[in-house]
């Protein structure tokens, strides 16, 4: 395990997003734990890359066990020392193993054994 989590995410249609994060980049950040039925929720906002404005916003409720997965993994990189160069390496490593995030998605995909939906489909 790197001191980066990647999150992937894919909305739609659209291409695989990636979006390293480390909990040391979050001033206030603390540890969750979700009772069943609670979990995070994310706002996911498409804009338009003609000219600029807002398509939609939608508000997407993760699940629990999911939840509690991602604040499991932030935590034990939270307890490591935190050096933002190191951070930095490593997000320049990754993107230099893959040339775009449905690459980096498919290779997750094959060490993790889950189905990625292909880029333009909409599963």
């Amino acid at each position: 395990m790197h001191n980066t989590l990647f999150l992937l995410m894919k909305c739609g249609s659209n291409p695989w997003l990636s979006v390293p994060y480390s909990p040391h980049l979050s001033p206030n950040y603390e540890s969750q734990t979700f009772a069943k039925g609670w979990g995070l929720g994310v706002n996911v906002v498409k804009i338009c890359s003609d000219n600029g404005e807002v398509c939609d916003i939608s508000y997407i409720g993760l699940g629990t066990d999911f939840s509690n997965y991602l604040y499991c993994a932030a935590n034990l990189i939270y307890e490591r020392p935190f050096n933002l160069e190191e951070h930095r390496i490593d997000i320049a490593t990754v993107y230099s193993k893959f040339p775009n995030d449905d690459d980096l998605a498919a290779a997750c995909a094959d060490e993790f054994k889950f189905v990625v939906p292909p880029s333009g489909s909409d599963e």
